[in-house]
């Protein structure tokens, strides 16, 4: 099981991008104590995913069984997907679960999305992403490899509803709703990231912060999901649910 965000880049996206509906089939059918060995088979046999291989199902459990492997979201995520998960909320959870496990993608949508945004900028394409990666990755990874790396960033981001389509792409932000923001601040209690529990890239990313993270808090108060204050000018969550599965379960 995972407990804190990864760190070191890899290669990854390059072979599965953000894959929403493929996540959703994954959470919707998979047994929580199911190994891949097992569900390698069944999926393919059972169609989970449509017509893929059984190599492509194979790779897509590789990422899966790390992506969605954070304490207690999978049990979470199930619940949700039975009891009817609305399209917005499979993208920004597989959004977020791909940040957890990518650091390359979440500096890109938590961190260089955000700041071009707040520099005035509307759009970018492939040739504005260029430069920083870069300055990121460096001389580790041949150009075609950088250009591949742009391009399926993009991509992810755009399966997020992040930027919009095209070459050039309209940086956009996708509606967080009081569910899927519930979703994520319980799925990061559990596990150790780089930020505070109310300022990091995953919030960042679907402009969650300020009065608009201010709005979504005081919505989750009344709810009762938590207990949103603020002393001497510092926010404070007290949780009222124990943990992300229990949550779901209090929630639906």
């Amino acid at each position: 099981m995972n407990t804190r965000e990864t760190s070191e880049f890899h290669t990854r996206i390059l072979r599965v991008t953000l894959a929403v509906e493929e996540s959703f089939a994954f959470w919707s059918h998979a047994g929580l104590d199911a190994t891949a060995a097992d569900l390698n088979v069944r999926a393919f046999e059972e169609r989970w995913y449509g017509s893929k291989s059984p190599d492509r199902v194979k790779k897509l459990h590789e990422d899966f069984f790390d992506r969605y492997s954070f304490p207690g979201a999978r049990p979470a995520l199930k619940v949700w997907a039975e009891r009817g998960m609305p399209a917005d909320a499979r993208r920004l959870c597989a959004h977020w679960h791909l940040q957890l496990v990518d650091p390359l993608y979440r500096a890109f949508t938590g961190d260089w999305l955000p700041a071009r945004r707040a520099a005035g900028h509307g759009t970018v394409d492939r040739d504005a992403v260029m430069p920083w990666i870069g300055e990121v990755l460096g001389t580790e990874y041949a150009p075609a490899t950088r250009q591949m790396f742009a391009g399926k960033l993009l991509t992810s981001a755009g399966q997020a509803g992040l930027v919009g389509p095209g070459s050039v792409r309209d940086l956009q932000h996708p509606a967080a709703s009081l569910e899927a923001t519930g979703y994520l601040l319980y799925l990061l209690r559990g596990v150790q990231i780089d930020g505070s529990p109310l300022d990091n890239p995953y919030l960042r990313s679907v402009g969650l912060s300020d009065e608009r993270l201010d709005s979504r808090l005081g919505e989750g108060t009344r709810s009762g999901w938590w207990q949103y204050t603020r002393s001497g000018g510092a926010p404070d969550v007290g949780w009222t649910s124990p943990d992300l599965p229990s949550w779901a379960e209090a929630t639906r």
